[in-house]
């Protein structure tokens, strides 16, 4: 496809023709290209697109960074900041214009990472490690599956959530290594070596959660794509979310666009399991309602008979019978309890009328010699002596001055009283 000259052209074209001439023109040409310019007018849409445009000192072109790619675009970036762009030249028919459609952006002088990235890359790529012919299928059958993640990110829950939902009988083992930052290479390595040591399981998922291309960045480095290479077990990248791309990714037998789609790929090989355990899950649950119901329907005739009813009718009168007898006897209990506490007060109030205290309280007194010894006659005492009288309130001390003893008459009286 070219621009065709008046000279060899058959009719002008027209402006919706020569548009669509440009269009295909760059798009044969698979225009991606990597720029360096200015930011200006940046402008972040509810959308979740980003529109800006890219300067130099005498030129600009309009860009766009699509939702599915915005995350790429640093927090911190503003207006005035000099990036690098990987980008698609894009031409608008209609508007007889073009712009540059972003895939990656970075601050000015990472894109010098980015093209070590691709030279990497590329000698991987020439060395074989990324040929599908060494690429081995997924096992057929998965029991027990090493995790490589950190130990406090959200990959590894994702994953065990969508096994233990589907495919609970699947052993799970967490291996923890670092997923970012200066110390993730080494304990990458480490873990794969580990594994393919000592794990024993058939299958690997390897990777972490979604993040920026700088968080992302272990997973490109040498020794770590080296190691998922060369690992005797099977291994599933997982890296960030689906528009994340690592080096990991061609280098792993299989690469997943998600934790979770891990997971999945993963308890899709139990899917006949599962089948088979809900095909056996209905059959018990037949054969367990045909043993039940037969014994309730024998119930159930039991109860309507006549020998049945006759034995629910002596049961219900034998009820009746206990329940009397329990109320009288209860009331028999009652009535000698009330007898017995009646008796217990009138002995109380018997009692109470011959104690001494109760004497007192009516105005006598109870006499004592000098010993301490009670005194119930004047023969008992002598002109002199020194006596106690004991009242109801407290005792009197006296000393005997005179004495007379009472006549027959009184002594009659008082033995009345």
């Amino acid at each position: 496809m070219r621009l065709v000259p008046p000279s060899e052209a058959d009719a002008p074209y027209t402006v919706s023709g020569l548009n669509r001439t440009i269009a295909e023109i760059i798009a044969g040409e698979n225009a991606i290209v990597w720029v360096e310019a200015e930011i200006s007018g940046l402008k972040r849409h509810s959308s979740g697109h980003v529109y800006l445009t890219l300067i130099d000192s005498s030129s600009q072109i309009p860009a766009v960074l699509w939702k599915s790619y915005a995350t790429e675009l640093p927090r911190d970036i503003r207006e005035g900041d000099r990036v690098q762009v990987i980008a698609t030249v894009k031409v608008y028919e209609r508007g007889g214009y073009y712009q540059l459609d972003i895939r990656k952006i970075m601050r000015s002088g990472d894109g010098d990472r980015l093209l070590k990235l691709e030279q990497l890359k590329q000698k991987l790529f020439d060395e074989g490690l990324f040929d599908e012919s060494r690429k081995r299928p997924i096992p057929q059958r998965v029991n027990r599956v090493a995790v490589i993640t950190a130990e406090t990110g959200a990959a590894f829950y994702d994953i065990c959530n969508v096994v233990s939902r589907n495919a609970p009988q699947i052993d799970l083992v967490l291996v923890q290594a670092k997923v970012q930052g200066d110390d993730a290479v080494p304990t990458l390595v480490k873990a794969l070596d580990q594994v393919n040591r000592y794990g024993n399981v058939d299958l690997i998922i390897f990777g972490r959660g979604g993040g920026s291309a700088e968080d992302l960045y272990c997973f490109n480095d040498e020794s770590v794509v080296r190691a998922v290479a060369g690992s005797k077990i099977p291994v599933i990248s997982a890296v960030g979310h689906e528009i994340d791309v690592s080096l990991c990714d061609f280098a792993a037998d299989l690469r997943a666009a998600t934790p979770s789609a891990a997971a999945e790929i993963v308890v899709s090989t139990h899917i006949g399991d599962k089948s088979r355990i809900e095909e056996l899950e209905r059959r018990f649950k037949i054969l367990a309602m045909g043993r039940i119901a037969e014994p309730f329907r024998r119930y159930r005739r039991a109860k309507r008979s006549y020998l049945f009813q006759q034995v629910i009718n002596r049961v219900v009168d034998s009820r009746i019978a206990v329940d009397s007898a329990e109320s009288l006897t209860f009331k028999n209990i009652s009535n000698t309890l009330s007898t017995a506490r009646q008796q217990v007060a009138n002995s109380c109030a018997q009692l109470n009328n011959l104690s001494p205290l109760t004497l007192l309280a009516r105005g006598y007194g109870v006499v004592s010699n000098a010993k301490g010894k009670q005194v119930s006659s004047v023969d008992q005492i002598d002109l002199f002596d020194n006596i106690s009288v004991r009242l109801k309130d407290g005792i009197v001390k006296a000393n005997v001055v005179g004495k007379e003893s009472v006549t027959d008459q009184e002594k009659t009286w008082a033995t009345k009283v």
